[in-house]
């Protein structure tokens, strides 16, 4: 007996060990986010990580138990095999877990949970966006910890299998009674409340500190098992709510002030793939990475203060053309059902009679995007499909001229009026781009900028081209991106910083030249504004507002993992769900306005469950 529970001592300090150098290798790869560390918090990280390690050693040390229970009917060779199928088994799966969970953070600033899986059901797409050199380093990192493990339980743990005996029955009460005292690592607590992701957040100030602590299997599991995306979120009483949310977003009248010199133009939306402000002259950013849309905003409309809702691609474009807010656990686009049943800005322009054409170079089935694609409705939908082999990029798709390309030929083809959305891909990581390097390519910020420049290069050059066609006159484009950046400076996933980004109006039926427009606003503004420019109906869409009404309230509202940031002309409001509290206050922040954000959450989900 002494020897079977010494080798389940032995077996369950390997599992800790084998977390926390989880967490030693978390730090090491994430060393630019981590570099604001002290020493103080990096104990403290691990330390507090030891609750949420119990836990998830306590589950999986629950099959060991009860292989142990029935050890004294077990011949030592048959419980030998058994643990070395165990072992295989979930070392595999929780390192896959781990090493993705590295990278993961490192681009989404969150660790890993069961959202992932939206984005690997297409594993080509998903495995696109990492460049080869990191897939190369992972799988190193893979290999790795798992020979540390097997050959740490060889060493000290697997050995010790050889020296039980048949011991009698007693041995199996023993390991019953163990089993059941499981429970309290896995729980955690016993209080009312059992153990979960925020209990292991120990600092105010220092959100990658607390993320650090936590373990990225246990998050996984948890995030499967509570399918806390459909849960609504609520601060208070659902009238006392409402009122709040209306106050904040609704518009005394439905004036407008016009900036188009027709009611019926041509609209192209072009979606820019993770277009920071960061990296636009005009806007404060990085000077030469995007000289044309530079260029542009000078002769056009710039929207100087706009952010993104969320930080992924599904939510963008869904923000855009149906003006709806992310969601801080969930992405409205996996539930088909839900986007079926959202405003669709091409679906209104078709029955109003527009022509309407989709147009991108990547595949659309990544994400659940063809669902909400197909249900707005388009006259026609290109994407990669339509472009030849030669036309593609290692990873993601098309290159963007090519696609530009086909943008041009379409309008020269289309009957006016149309309506087109357009999106970019270069831009995405691995940043694959045919172009020679305009900046050095020594790290990651380079090669972000270097596909920025030639989405860039790209967009001038459509727009030098279609204002030599007699349908410039008639046309307006929009350029918006879908999200914001870490990239450059590793901006913090939560900061509004990484969510500010460009929205610049141009075309012939601009009427307003050399114009900034400084009130803040976001991405889900769009169809609201452009609709009431066109007088068409757009009471449909709760959520957007008129950008150009004088009457509207200037505010912008983005999630991010399990957390919102409300930013007004004035003020600035970050609150961390997990935390409970706000994680940074700018501006006046007075008992009138303190409480907008978190009822504008509670409305949005309220809404999205209820979809």
């Amino acid at each position: 007996m002494k020897t079977k529970i010494f080798f389940f001592t032995l077996y369950s300090l390997l599992l800790m060990f084998y977390f926390t150098f989880a967490r030693v290798v978390f730090l090491t790869y994430n060393y630019l986010i981590s570099s604001n560390l002290q020493l103080p918090e990096i104990f403290n990280s691990f330390l507090h990580g030891l609750r949420l390690d119990a836990s998830i050693t306590g589950y999986l040390l629950i099959i060991p138990t009860i292989y142990l229970i029935f050890s004294p009917i077990l011949n030592k060779k048959t419980v030998g095999i058994l643990f070395n199928i165990y072992n295989i088994i979930i070392i595999i799966i929780c390192t896959l877990i781990i090493t993705a969970d590295i990278e993961l953070y490192r681009n989404w600033g969150f660790r890993i949970d069961g959202s992932v899986l939206f984005y690997i059901s297409q594993p080509k797409e998903a495995l696109a966006s990492t460049d080869f050199s990191v897939s190369v380093l992972l799988f190193l990192i893979f290999l790795f910890q798992i020979f540390l493990f097997f050959f740490l339980y060889e060493k000290f743990v697997g050995k010790q299998i050889q020296k039980f005996t048949k011991n009698n029955y007693k041995t199996s009460l023993v390991f019953i009674l163990i089993l059941g005292s499981l429970f309290l690592p896995i729980r955690g607590s016993v209080g009312i409340a059992p153990i979960n992701t925020g209990t292991v957040y120990f600092s105010e100030k220092n959100v990658f500190a607390n993320h650090a602590a936590v373990n990225p299997i246990w998050n996984f599991v948890f995030s499967l098992t509570e399918a806390d995306e459909l849960e609504k979120i609520s601060f208070f009483e659902d009238k006392k709510a409402e009122k709040l949310f209306l106050k904040l977003t609704k518009n005394k009248n439905n004036t407008t002030r016009k900036v188009l010199n027709t009611s019926r133009p041509n609209v192209i939306i072009v979606i820019l793939e993770s277009f920071t402000a960061k990296i636009i002259g005009s806007l404060g950013g990085k000077k030469g990475i995007t000289p044309n849309l530079d260029k542009i905003a000078e002769n056009g409309i710039l929207f100087s203060n706009l952010y993104a809702t969320g930080d992924r691609t599904d939510k963008g474009i869904i923000a855009v053309l149906s003006g709806y807010p992310a969601q801080p656990t969930s992405s409205i686009m996996k539930f088909s059902k839900k986007t079926e049943k959202l405003p669709k800005l091409p679906e209104i322009l078709k029955n109003n009679g527009y022509n309407t054409e989709w147009i991108c170079g990547f595949n659309i089935d990544f994400a659940n995007m063809r669902s909400y694609i197909y249900s707005s409705d388009y006259d026609k939908i290109t994407d990669i499909e339509d472009f030849p082999k030669n036309k593609q990029g290692e990873k993601w798709g098309v290159h963007d001229h090519f696609v530009f390309e086909k943008l041009s030929e379409s309008i020269e083809n289309t009957k006016e009026p149309f309506f087109k959305v357009f999106m970019t891909l270069s831009s995405h990581e691995p940043f694959d781009v045919p172009m020679k390097p305009v900046f050095s390519i020594k790290n990651e910020t380079d090669r972000f900028l270097n596909s920025a420049y030639y989405t860039d290069k790209s967009l001038g050059k459509f727009i030098e081209d279609f204002k030599k066609t007699k349908k410039w006159k008639n046309t307006l484009i929009i350029f918006v991106a879908d999200h914001g950046s870490r990239l450059p400076d590793n901006t913090a996933y939560h900061l509004p910083l990484k969510f500010r980004i460009p929205m610049i109006w141009t075309g012939g039926a601009v009427s307003k030249h050399d114009t900034i427009i400084q009130k803040t606003a976001s991405q889900i503004d769009i169809p609201k504004t452009v609709l009431s420019q066109l007088n068409i109906e757009n009471k449909d869409f709760k959520f957007s507002k008129n950008i150009f009404s004088d009457k509207v309230k200037s505010y912008a509202f983005y999630s991010y993992n399990n957390g919102f940031g409300l930013i007004t002309d004035s003020t600035t409001q970050v609150f961390d769900n997990e935390l409970k509290k706000y994680v940074l206050k700018k501006g006046k922040i007075t008992k009138k306005n303190q409480d907008f954000g978190k009822a504008y959450q509670q409305t949005l989900m309220e809404n999205f469950v209820e979809l």
